[in-house]
């Protein structure tokens, strides 16, 4: 009862995404993580397709060089000041979404979308909305961004939103775990990353989301994959790997600051 009450209240939120309803019909994009491979790949190689970035992606030095159309940040209240940590459950002061109001406010050829919660706090020309309002159901009623939609996590996100934009197929660049063998943590983290369990990470929703869009994932010279088709950056590039280390790719403010956060390995 309390999410269609929800749903009705944020009807005319909701249909401003109506916008970008097959907006892109028949085009191809890129769609990037965080992942440690990144720093194994030079990002100016992607930035002849609109691509979907999400999190912590615009720290990266060579954010310009993508052509970044959408960004997402879907973690419920992430833009309130003070902030609950779902893994460890502390109350924290989140400082981090202070340098990405930032970042929104100075890139306003960007549409950045945001969980519905995050709307008494922040409401801009170029912020939209989402939510899946119980939804428990996997199909195409269920990735609608004015109505429900039930794609958890930053990745589903943006595979969901460029289903609806009509996009026929994405690149994934930086999602490390469609790799295998799969490996943990960030490019704005210390070191190469740790291997952690191969399995069929995300299938149920591959498996959806296949039949709607052609998935492609970019993996590293030393990983292929289980769950989507690939290339390996060297192929698809036509350019060798070359490791970056954090520091090398991250302004040292960034670092700083997320540094302070519970979970990061940065410095």
């Amino acid at each position: 009862m309390f999410n269609n009450f929800l749903q009705k209240l944020s009807y005319f939120l909701l249909k401003r995404n109506m916008r970008f309803k097959n907006l892109h019909k028949g085009e191809s994009c890129y769609i990037f993580g965080d992942g440690v491979s990144l720093k194994d790949m030079n990002l100016k190689y992607f930035g002849d397709k609109i691509a979907f970035g999400s999190n912590m992606l615009l720290c990266h030095n060579d954010f310009d060089k993508l052509n970044i159309k959408y960004y997402v940040m879907p973690a419920p209240y992430w833009f309130f000041y003070f902030w609950k940590n779902p893994y460890t459950k502390k109350i924290i002061f989140n400082n981090i979404c202070r340098f990405q109001r930032v970042f929104m406010r100075k890139n306003k050829h960007i549409d950045f979308f945001v969980n519905l919660s995050n709307a008494p706090v922040l409401f801009k020309k170029n912020i939209f909305y989402l939510h899946h309002f119980g939804a428990k159901t996997l199909d195409k009623k269920t990735i609608d961004l004015n109505s429900k939609f039930n794609a958890n996590g930053a990745l589903n996100s943006m595979i969901g939103m460029a289903i609806y934009m009509g996009f026929s197929e994405a690149y994934l660049v930086g999602c490390d775990y469609t790799h295998s063998p799969q490996r943990i943590l960030h490019f704005y983290e210390k070191g190469r990353g740790k291997v952690c369990s191969d399995n069929e990470y995300n299938k149920a929703f591959f498996d959806f989301a296949g039949i709607q869009i052609k998935l492609y994932t970019i993996t590293n010279e030393t990983s292929s994959s289980k769950v989507l088709d690939y290339y390996k950056y060297n192929d698809f590039t036509g350019n060798r790997e070359s490791y970056r280390e954090n520091t090398e790719i991250v302004e040292p403010s960034y670092l700083k600051a997320l540094n302070t956060f519970d979970g990061y390995e940065i410095l």
